[in-house]
This record gives C-alpha cells, structure tokens and sequence, in this order.
C-alpha cells in the first residue's frame, strides 16, 4: 500500500524542486520580454524623433527651394546666429508651371515663416501667409518678429490668411545662420583643403572671380594663398589654376605656379599668391560652361595600349597620354627572379638553345610587359673581356602555346648584328631593330645556335639560375651536337635529345618600341545640361614626324552613352570646330600611332569641350592652401560679394519609459545646410 501510495504522487523535494526549475524559466522568459520590449521602444523612439527632426530642415529645404536668396531675411536682426527665417515663395495648386509675369518677374504670392516658440514644450513652427499683399523689406521684418513674439498669426494684419502648424517638439536646439563665403587658410602645418564659397548664379559665357584677402587668423603670421582647383561651373567641371596664370587682373603681388613632386596637387602644380596686405587680390576669367581635360588619369577613362604620364622634358611639366612602349618589353632577371652571374663552364660548340619568353597564355606567364612594334634583342657574355659568347644564326618567332618548345611556322624573323646573321660578343650585344610585333597575350622563343671559333671556347654565356622555389617551369630548350637545320627545324617537342630547364642562358633582354597602335578613352562626362549646345571640341598634342593622332567624340544622353553611336562609325573630329554631337553626357577618344620605327609617339596635352552653359546657381570652390602663414580669403562674382545660404543646427528629445528601467532621454540632431534657387545641395 505505500508503495501504491508512493508511486501515484510527487514527493515534497519534488514539487519544490519543480517549482524552482519553472520559476528559473517565467523569470527567464519574463526578462527577455522586457528586453525585448525596452528594446522596441527605444528603436520607435529614436525612428519618430529622426523623423521629427528631418521633417523641419527636408520642409524648409523645400519652400526655400522657391524661393530667392535676396528675399531672405532671418530674425533676430544683426550677427547670428537666429531663431527664425521669413521668405516669399510661389504657391501653385496642382503642378501648374510658375510663368514669370509681363516684366519678367516671379510673381510671389505667399510668405513662410520658420520661427521657434518658447512654450511649456518648445517648438519649431511654420507660419503661411496666403496669399500675399505686397510689402516692403521693413514690413516684412516686423511681420516675422509678430509671429516669433506671439508664436502665430493672431496679431498680424494679415491673420486671416494664414495658419501655423507645429513641426518639432521638445527642442534642445535650434539655431540658423548663414553660411559664410570666407575662406581662413590657417593651419598649423603646410597643407591643402577643399573650400566652399556658397553659390550664386550664373548666366552663360566668361565670368570673373576675384579672390580678395579681407583679414588673418589671430595665430596667422601672414596673409599668403594658395589655389589648387577651382569648380566654378554647373557641371562641376574641375578647373586647374596654374592654367589660369598669369591672371586677368591683380592688386598687389603677382601670383605664379609650384611644381609639387609629392604627388599631392592635381596636376602636381599649385598657384602660390604671395599676398602680404588686406586688399590685395587677383581676378580669373573663366567660362560657363566647360570640360578641361589636363589629367587624364580620372576615374572611368580606359587605356588601351597608351598610358598617362608626367612629362619632366617640358617646362612647364604636365600629364600626357602617349603609347606604352619603347624599352625593354622582357627581361630573363625578372622571369627567373635571379640577378645573373657569369659562367662557370662554356656551352658547348653547335649547341642550339632556344628561350622562352612566358606571356600571358602560359602558366607562370605575364613576363612581357607591353604590345610593341620592332624588336631589339640584348645578349650578354661573360663580363671579363676574356671570354666571348659566338651567335652563328639567331632568330626570333612565335612559340606554340600547346608546345612552347615549337614555334609556329612562319612567324620567325631574323635577328642580325650590323647587318651580318653572326656575332662574336663580348661582354654584351645588341640586335638590329627587326621587324617583330611582340604581343602580351603570346609567347615567343628567341633561337640561337652558339659555334666555337676554331678551338677557341666561345660559349661563355651569362646565365639566370632560378631559384629552386621558382623552379616549375621551363625558360629554355637546349639540344647539343646541332646544326643550322636543326635550330630551324619549328618542331622539337619530337626530339628525344631536347633539354628543358628553368635557367635561361645568353639572352639578357628584349626590347621594343611604342605600341602599333593605341587609344585613350576618357570617363562619361556629365555636363549636367538636358540638351546642351556644343560649340567647340580643341585639343592640344604633340605628333613628332611619322607619328599619328586622331580625336573623335560623341555624346548621349543614357548616363553610359549605351544611346550613343559606337566609336567605329563616329568619324574623326577637326579641331576647334563645332562637334556634331547632342546628349546630356559626352565622351571623347584619342587614337595614337606610332613612327615607323617605332621610337616615336604622339602625345596628347589636354583638350577642352565647350558648350552654352544655362543660367542657373553654381556652388563655387576648390582646394587651396593653408599653412600657419595664410590669410582669409572672399570669393567675389563679376565685382559682387557672393550672398550666402542658410545652416540649421536642430536637436529634439523625447523621454521614453522603459519599464522598470525608468524614463531614458533620447535625443537627435540634424545639421544642414541650404540655398534658395536650386543650388544642387
């Protein structure tokens, strides 16, 4: 009977322990949910209060979109920073187009009012007048510090037609101001930064911008400047200063160009404005709209065969895109990863060898570094003038990819010295130019046949041993006891006396001139007009005699030309003409041949496209100097300062309950900066 008893029920320590296990895991659970749930709120806390926070600046952004900047006014008057900002804007119902009126004027019709109000919560509010009576600058400003001091309409004669609703709640911050167009090149070491000086707008043609020194940092020693790039046009287009010199006009000293080799200055030249006085200044005249291309090297621009370099051979230096080319295409030290040494024994007489030059269609390839025309091929003896290395034939031909050993019938060209099919070197010797292409994606066997000369040892050949790591792939085919018909013969994978071996013996090195052909093409260049009216395409090049250079261009307005003719139909361009071309988006193609002899390239300097830039807001700047001697700078447009835009600096709270974890305040800050009339920020 216990035992029935015993087995139908839980005992004591049983049920407790049971009891314990469930709470571990309601507690466990328990916590989890409130994790979880503390967790949700702070993420829907943190969302609601960035929307909050965007909504005010991305609404403000809108209307002061529509507006114009000389209509600005922002309340409390004088310095900054403000609490608030009033300005005219166009009001439409439905997306009917605003239509200037008969004297060519924006016909505003309603006012807006961004105002902050100290209430019990603060906020930020935006107040519509519409429509709008005509009012006076005066009127206007009394009208905003109506609405800041009631924090509506109410009181404002014009209340009728108009409402205020609430954007922000629970501010921390709200403060605007101006953007100022002043550039301070202070700074403790030498050094570069990218300025911005505001906008303004711009109407097609040459524009002048005067750069002027209105003061110095208090840490300053001087007043100096210092111009990299300038971007003073709707397309962004990045103009060099150095291209600029000397300038249209000056006060004060005369401003010349560096030459930086760091690498660090676009171009490697900066403007260095040697200004000692407030005052001084200097005047560009440059022109809306245009591309200058000086650099080549941005990103998007493709190089078939050419490359961009920086010529030191002319004063001043600049970039160019010429062939690739002319030097040494292949060297045995680089495919053998072995510096050479001299021999220890000779080569036997009537020993035909033949050197592998890996290219890139085999393994451990990539050993030739560009496509050139004509060929020159280096030998190298022994270094003491004791010992000589006879060349009785040499020739230079395609190898076999499927059996580098072989070379393909009829690509093999002879290789002379001074015209003669034989050579006795000593020490070291080189070719004659032959008529040989070398390509990158090919292999090629350079063949020899060393001969003794009478009972002379004349097989004294510089040798390249390869490292036993690199050790995998054969660089030379050696078959002794040869003759002429045996090193002519293009098949010797058959031979069963052939040696293959990594090192490679006598050739030092191959070298070519410039490429046969080929071409630059640059980036897809946005000029930022829906149909802009090209009216020039000019280039700048250098084409030594024998030499070749061929521009062409053409536009779309698919932002990757897919719309656009391919560059086999597009015919040659003549310079300084009108470019028969239409699309948003232009691109342009340099075709280079070489000389005859392939020692000659052309070079291309630079080249300018020009079109009918639209009147519109252009955000202006660049990069400029600073260092622990430089001035403040203002930009200033056709003889008139720049006006400015306006900053927000807004900051929201919101106290959230977590449970049992108390209230947490969470905040979120906005910074940004705009411009009335579409500047593009």
């Amino acid at each position: 009977m216990r035992r029935l008893l015993r087995s139908s029920g839980f005992t004591l320590i049983e049920a407790l322990a049971t009891i314990a296990v469930l709470s571990v895991v309601i507690a466990a659970t328990l916590s989890s949910f409130f994790y979880t749930t503390r967790s949700e709120r702070r993420a829907a806390a943190l969302a609601e209060l960035d929307l909050d926070a965007r909504k005010v600046t991305e609404s403000l952004r809108r209307d002061l979109w529509l507006t114009s900047r000389d209509l600005v006014l922002l309340y409390p008057p004088g310095p900054g920073p403000y609490t608030a900002i009033g300005f005219p804007i166009v009001y439409r119902e439905g997306a009917d187009p605003i239509l200037p009126d008969e004297n060519g004027r924006i016909p505003w019709n309603a006012t807006v009012i961004y105002h902050f109000w100290q209430g019990t919560t603060p906020e930020v509010r935006r107040t519509f007048f519409y429509p709008l009576l005509t009012q006076t600058e005066a009127e206007r400003m009394e009208q905003i510090a109506r609405v800041v001091q009631d924090g509506d309409a109410r009181n404002d004669p014009h209340s009728a037609n108009a409402r205020t609703r609430v954007m922000a709640r629970n501010l921390i911050e709200w403060w605007l101001n101006v953007s100022s167009p002043i550039f301070d090149g202070y700074s403790e070491t030498p050094g570069r930064k990218t300025a911005s000086f505001g906008s303004v707008l711009l109407t097609p043609g040459l524009h002048e911008f005067t750069f002027k020194v209105v003061g110095r940092n208090s840490r300053s020693s001087g007043r100096r400047g210092g111009i990299d790039t300038l971007t003073v046009t709707p397309s962004a287009a990045t103009f060099e200063a150095e291209a600029y010199l000397p300038p249209l006009r000056r006060q004060g000293p005369l401003p010349y160009a560096e030459y930086q080799l760091d690498g660090t200055w676009s171009g490697n030249y900066r403007v260095i404005w040697p200004a000692g006085n407030d005052g001084d200044e200097i005047t560009f005249q440059m022109e809306n709209d245009r591309w200058e291309e000086r650099n080549f090297l941005n990103t998007g621009a493709l190089f078939e065969d050419t490359e961009a370099i920086f010529d030191t051979s002319r004063n001043p230096h600049e970039f160019v895109v010429q062939l690739v080319g002319n030097g040494r295409v292949w060297e045995a030290a680089l495919q053998t990863r072995s510096s050479g040494e001299n021999p220890s024994n000779p080569i036997p007489s009537d020993t035909a060898l033949r050197v592998l030059l890996r290219g890139n269609n085999l393994a451990d390839g990539g050993w030739l570094n560009f496509n050139g025309t004509n060929v020159w091929a280096g030998f190298r003896a022994h270094d003491e003038i004791l010992y000589s290395l006879r060349i009785r034939r040499a020739f230079i031909a395609e190898a076999d990819p499927a059996s580098p050993m072989n070379f393909i019938p009829g690509t093999e060209v002879t290789l002379s010295f001074g015209g003669a099919t034989n050579r006795t070197v000593w020490a070291a010797a080189e070719t004659d130019r032959t008529a040989f292409r070398v390509q990158k994606d090919k292999s090629y066997l350079v063949s020899f046949l060393v001969q003794d000369w009478e009972t002379i040892p004349m097989g004294w050949a510089r040798q390249w041993r390869t490292p036993a790591d690199f050790a995998q792939m054969p660089s030379i085919y050696v078959v002794t006891n040869a003759s002429i018909a045996v090193l002519n013969d293009p098949n010797w994978s058959r031979r069963s006396d052939l040696i293959a071996s990594p090192h490679i013996y006598g050739l030092e090195y191959l070298r070519a001139g410039y490429a046969p052909e080929g071409y630059y093409t640059s980036q897809i260049f946005d000029t930022h007009e829906e149909n802009p009216q090209y009216l020039e395409f000019n280039w700048r090049a250098i084409t030594p005699e024998g030499t070749s250079l061929t521009m062409q261009i053409r536009a779309g307005n698919d932002p990757d030309l897919s719309d656009a003719p391919s560059w086999n139909v597009v015919p040659a361009a003549t310079a300084g003409a009108v470019p028969s071309i239409s699309g948003r988006y232009v691109q342009v193609r340099a075709r280079l041949k070489p000389s005859g002899d392939g020692l000659a390239t052309p070079t291309l300097r630079d080249f300018i496209v020009r079109w009918t830039g639209s009147t519109r807001i252009v955000d202006l700047g660049g990069v400029f100097t600073t260092g622990p001697d430089h001035g403040q700078i203002e930009l200033w447009v056709d003889g008139a300062p720049l006006l400015q835009g306006v900053t927000v600096d807004l900051t929201v709270y919101k106290d959230v309950s977590l449970g049992r974890g108390g209230k947490k305040r969470f905040t979120s800050s906005v910074f940004a900066e705009m411009s009335p009339r579409n500047t593009g920020k």
